[in-house]
């Protein structure tokens, strides 16, 4: 009966013959369930009036709580009130010109092949090795554990408005007994100890989100259950990350924040400006910073810095098996992309892992720095 499409009052009599043809074989369709509604014929068009009428208070009962929920939450939902305001324009003209959403797809897919699948010239390990110097494997990293609590616990803390490939929402999975995540904890121990993850928890949607300039960027989303484990997982290796992160990378490290950068650099202003010296600051905006690392060096850097085995095995098949279904307005490319850059930007693990690279980057720019002094 949903797919009847009730017509209005004053509608013609061909559409209300048309309604009640749908409406008695929609009730035959039901009856090979439901045996009480064999019986069922409507046939008057007093029935079809009160049919048009309980459509028409839906219809208008939907109307009214959409409107309601709106109205909730531009008033006490400043998260959705923002998103409301800064929604895209629909006059916007795209850039490309190209308007269809599969269609843009097709484009978004070749576009983010480009980057994601680039073949770039990189550093080869010794050098890593090289510039990481002392740092190199001195850092204990304790052996990660997972346990039903810890994930049923974690579950509540998170705040997880999108849905993975899997379409799980944080609000059901906080419904689950304990005794089911102790079974999720004996799979992914299981799994961290001896690899195999399922195909599953390795498809991500990659959405194009609109932009003022009319092009699109990527939002890659992963499997609610992985970024619940692997929070678990990470929550247990911040001792280890703020042994070797020097203080001024503050990025993605739950005891530091940017503040102290300006704090460092308000006070180192001061002083120079008290010794009248000179004084030379810089910024960096790393264009398509997450799309531009090569996982594979990110992961081997964290081996080299002692991360536990087992956790860098665990990335490594994660990123190896990954595909990234593309999506624009609900239409999906037909093929996905296996990623070779590109650190999923919702990940737990993905600032650590760009901090492992930035850690890299410092010391090459000490090293040169030190060259050019001496020069």
């Amino acid at each position: 009966m949903a797919g009847a499409g009730c017509p209005r009052h004053g509608s013609s009599t061909d559409e209300s013959v048309e309604l009640l043809t749908n409406i008695n074989s929609s009730i035959r369709n039901l009856s090979e369930s439901y045996d009480l509604l064999g019986s069922i014929n409507i046939d008057e068009e007093d029935t079809l009036l009160w049919v048009q009428h309980i459509y028409e208070e839906a219809e208008q009962q939907d109307t009214t709580s959409r409107l309601a929920r709106w109205n909730y939450n531009m008033q006490y939902n400043d998260p959705a009130t923002r998103r409301w305001i800064k929604g895209a324009d629909p006059g916007v003209v795209r850039r490309d010109g190209i308007c269809h959403p599969q269609h843009r797809a097709e484009a978004f897919f070749n576009k983010l092949c480009t980057l994601w699948r680039a073949n770039k010239p990189l550093r080869g390990h010794d050098c890593i090795q090289a510039m990481l110097g002392p740092e190199r494997g001195h850092a204990p990293c304790p052996q990660v554990i997972i346990t039903g609590d810890m994930l049923h616990k974690r579950v509540f803390k998170m705040d997880m408005s999108s849905a993975g490939p899997d379409m799980w929402l944080v609000a059901q999975l906080r419904v689950l007994p304990v005794q089911w995540w102790d079974l999720v904890a004996q799979l992914w121990t299981d799994i961290l100890n001896e690899g195999g993850i399922p195909h599953p928890i390795t498809q991500v949607r990659t959405v194009a989100i609109p932009k003022d300039d009319g092009t699109d960027r990527p939002i890659s989303v992963a499997s609610s259950i992985w970024r619940i484990v692997a929070t678990a997982i990470f929550a247990q290796l911040r001792d280890w990350l703020d042994a070797w992160a020097p203080p001024e990378m503050v990025g993605g490290f739950a005891s530091r924040c940017a503040d102290d950068v300006h704090v460092r650099l308000a006070e180192d202003l001061e002083e120079a400006q008290r010794e009248e010296d000179n004084f030379v600051a810089g910024k960096i905006d790393a264009a398509k910073c997450y799309g531009n690392v090569e996982v594979e060096q990110a992961i081997y850097i964290w081996e080299l810095l002692g991360c536990d085995v087992r956790v860098c095995n665990l990335l490594r098949e994660f990123y190896n098996k990954q595909e990234r279904w593309v999506e624009v307005e609900g239409c999906i490319h037909w093929e996905p992309i296996a990623p070779r850059f590109s650190l999923l930007q919702g990940c737990p693990f993905s600032n650590a892992l760009l901090a492992g690279e930035m850690l890299v980057w410092k010391r090459c720019l000490e090293r040169q720095a030190r060259l050019w002094m001496c020069q």
